[in-house]
């Protein structure tokens, strides 16, 4: 059995694409030989764990250091949440015979990676975010260039692994691992063509934050109300964009195109409901895991080229520029008037998410990496 240790202690805790990854391994590979406990501060992850009566401990360790407030803090406390992260480091090298540290969040792996090094422990870093300002601008970005060399980071997209190298990190301490998209939850469901006629809608799943650019998806619904009359934008999620996305929706005089259906656990069963799928962000998105999630269940998607959007579509998709609600309309009205060559590019997203992003091969690939490291 191996014995791996999660850590993690983020600026904000939200549940997203990084916190289902870390569920869904450990779900899945708690009954191949691996054992795991976490530590954090992360609400999300440690209530998610207390649900499933998996092992958890909140500990302090500060705020992570990614803005100018919390780095400046970071600085002044850093030699105490040191200790406090190297006592837990003991105590569970001791009591659970930790093998790995799996680290999420950069405050332990700047912390940690030496100090586990030295006591035989392997380091696995693992990058769920684009290589932004959090890390290009802060003092701490030589450290992680230094200490990269005692550890494995796992990156979810080629992009991040590209963004790696150029800032200094060897390239034989990187290793991608896409994320995925459990299959069997989310199977084919086109719509048909006649349900097109009497309403076409477009979803949308993600928080609501300004980096998602949801605000350019309305812009761009407000653009065909009258192209196309039965039109109907559905937005799954919260944040705190909301209301000022009401508040343009209101201005366009759009009330009627667009409902609003709050933060949903049941994500298969609207995105089976829905006629295609839009993720215009602006900035920040790596992988796009709804993206994904989309076009397993042979939707058209639309997204922006950030991030590692346009590696995961490929050429199963429809990719525009960011901060454009005139490309999304564009593109809207293509699949609207040709959905059959859309759905016929979504059937091409279903066979590229079986044979990359499928829940099964990223099981298989994290468990040979944790093999290997021991």
């Amino acid at each position: 059995m191996a014995n791996i240790l999660i850590l993690k202690f983020p600026f904000s805790s939200l549940y997203g694409g990084g916190e289902k990854h870390t569920i869904d391994l450990v779900d899945n590979l708690s009954n191949r030989g691996f054992k795991f406990y976490l530590v954090s501060t992360c609400s999300v992850l440690t209530r998610e764990f207390v649900k499933r009566g998996w092992e958890q401990k909140r500990i302090w360790a500060g705020t992570e250091p990614v803005s100018k407030k919390s780095l400046a803090l970071f600085f002044f406390s850093w030699p105490f949440i040191f200790i406090n992260l190297l006592r837990i480091l003991i105590t569970y090298k001791i009591k659970y015979h930790i093998q790995i540290i799996y680290c999420l969040s950069l405050t332990e792996k700047v912390l940690l990676t030496l100090p586990a090094r030295m006591f035989g422990i392997k380091v696995i870093w693992v990058e769920h975010l684009l290589i932004e300002n959090w890390l290009l601008l802060s003092p701490l970005k030589y450290l992680y260039i230094f200490l990269s060399r005692y550890c494995l980071i796992i990156t979810v997209v080629n992009a991040v692994k590209d963004q790696l190298i150029k800032l200094g990190v060897k390239e034989q301490n990187i290793k991608v691992i896409y994320n995925s998209v459990d299959l069997k939850k989310f199977t084919p469901h086109p719509t048909p063509l006649n349900d097109l006629y009497n309403e076409f809608k477009v979803g949308f799943v993600g928080r609501l934050n300004e980096e998602k650019g949801v605000k350019y998806l309305i812009l761009a619904i407000a653009k065909l109300k009258e192209i196309i009359p039965q039109i109907k934008l559905i937005i799954v999620g919260e944040g705190d964009q909301k209301n000022s996305l009401k508040m343009l929706i209101k201005d366009r005089r759009i009330e009627d195109r667009v409902m609003f259906v709050g933060f949903q656990k049941d994500i298969p069963k609207w995105m089976a409901n829905f006629d295609c799928l839009v993720l215009p962000a602006t900035r920040r998105e790596t992988f796009g895991i709804v993206v994904a999630e989309a076009l397993a269940s042979i939707k058209p998607v639309i997204v922006t080229n950030v991030g590692g959007l346009s590696e995961v579509v490929g050429d199963a998709g429809y990719i525009v520029e960011p901060h454009h609600s005139t490309g999304i309309a564009d593109s809207l009205v293509a699949i609207y008037k040709n959905y059959s060559q859309a759905l016929d590019k979504a059937k091409k997203g279903r066979k590229r998410v079986e044979e990359m992003f499928s829940l099964e091969k990223m099981i298989q690939e994290y468990e040979q990496t944790f093999k290997d490291l021991l």
